[in-house]
């Protein structure tokens, strides 16, 4: 059977008053043709029902297609109109969900070719009906030449090659419309940004870093009252020295963070009278432990800033409370040959049974104040025994600031060779 097809490209042009209103372009191509079979019209005096498969090439001759449909198509006198797009899928036969006539059209990068196979009277299986050929290039409608300027544009379709250089001003850019996935790193420069513009609803928390201000940027005008705690401060920050830093009485107790003013935070010997105001200071504002010694100058703590009874013996250091005079203690413990058992500062030298002659290392400077007792080793019977000094067997040995002599005797003036326990106190 020889099918001829005179195919005739005849857009439909739809006339419209214009009144502002955009219209979209259809998804569909119309279509209308003529049909021979050996030179006689189809459908020639009597119109004929023909099943009619219309495919999508990316080449005239050969390939697999690329689209397909199955329509019933009436034919008269060898003409027929359709609507391309409005047909049921051929089985096995492109297109593939959610590949559509509109995705493959404009997915197209080169030409494309119509094929259409016209089935026999009552035949709806075409597969072993030939396609008529050649097949039809497709070309420019009406809508086409429209579509040339995008009516809507994919997400992600508009890149930064295809934006010119300041092309996107305000008047471009809808309300709320730049999130932070739209912004690229650093994207974002100080010409960039309108007065104003960046509020502090606009500024993700923690987004400011140090890089991104400008030196002398943040002025006191910028910091809360109370916001600056001592995790703020880097060490030794604050300078009381560096003209400008800190204007005289302007520290106030309301700026201070409670326990935010610590040792670390303060220079050695930089914070001056002048820096603080009248009562800045209070115990709220100082850490535990924060004033050490270097942080006091010399004679600041007076009498009146002592609390009463809180001076312990352990703040007190050797030698620091003293009488009218300078003294000394030498103290010792004598076991009955003469041996020192405790003590230091001193000898002993036995004289005989019960005397004793003890002799500073260092000497005083006048005569020492001693007193003393026997280390009991027996009682009873009225004869304990007592320490004597000064009566010794040797009259050269008086008790001077260098020496002392010791007799141990009974009750009744007896020499006991006892042990004894001392203590001599004297000027230095």
């Amino acid at each position: 059977m020889n099918r001829i097809l005179r195919r005739l490209v005849l857009p439909l042009l739809l006339l419209q008053v214009f009144t502002g209103l955009s219209h979209a372009v259809p998804n569909l191509i119309n279509y209308q043709g003529f049909v021979s079979d050996s030179g006689t019209p189809i459908g020639s005096g009597t119109p004929e029902t023909r099943d009619v498969i219309f495919r999508l090439y990316s080449v005239a001759t050969g390939g697999t297609s690329l689209y397909s449909e199955q329509q019933t198509v009436t034919i008269a006198d060898g003409d027929f109109s359709v609507l391309i797009g409005q047909g049921n899928p051929v089985a096995g036969e492109p297109p593939t969900p959610p590949d559509t006539l509109a995705s493959i059209m404009t997915a197209a990068t080169g030409d494309l070719f119509l094929g259409i196979t016209v089935g026999d009277v009552s035949d709806t299986d075409l597969s072993d009906n030939t396609e008529i050929s050649p097949r039809q290039r497709i070309v420019s409608t009406a809508f086409t030449f429209r579509a040339a300027v995008a009516e809507s544009v994919d997400a992600g379709a508009i890149t930064n090659a295809m934006l010119a250089s300041g092309a996107v001003g305000n008047a471009q850019i809808a309300n709320s419309a730049v999130d932070t996935a739209q912004i690229a790193t650093v994207a974002v420069t100080t010409p960039k940004i309108a007065a104003n513009a960046i509020t502090t609803v606009k500024i993700n928390d923690g987004a400011v870093t140090t890089e991104k201000l400008n030196d002398d940027a943040v002025t006191g005008a910028k910091i809360a009252a109370g916001t600056i705690e001592a995790t703020d401060l880097g060490a030794g920050a604050v300078s009381g020295g560096v003209a400008g830093v800190i204007a005289d009485g302007t520290i106030t107790s309301d700026d201070l963070a409670g326990d935010s003013v610590t040792t670390g935070k303060i220079k050695n010997g930089e914070v001056k009278t002048l820096d603080l105001e009248n009562g800045a200071v209070t115990g709220l504002k100082i850490s535990n432990g924060a004033v050490s010694e270097a942080k006091l100058s010399d004679d600041a703590v007076t009498s009146a800033k002592i609390e009463d009874g809180t001076i312990a013996a352990a703040d007190l250091g050797a030698g620091t409370v003293t009488t009218g005079e300078t003294l000394r203690i030498v103290r010792g413990v004598v076991a009955n040959d003469g041996g020192i058992i405790a003590g230091t500062g001193f000898t002993v030298n036995k004289i005989a049974n019960g005397e004793f002659k003890v002799t500073y290392s260092t000497a005083f400077s006048d005569i020492a104040a001693v007193t003393g007792n026997p280390l009991k080793q027996e009682t009873g019977g009225g004869n304990d025994p007592k320490a004597f000094f000064q009566n010794t067997t040797n009259p050269l040995d008086a008790m001077s600031a260098q020496v002392f002599t010791i007799q141990i005797r009974d009750g009744g003036g007896n020499r006991r060779d006892y042990g004894f326990a001392f203590v001599a106190i004297g000027a230095r």
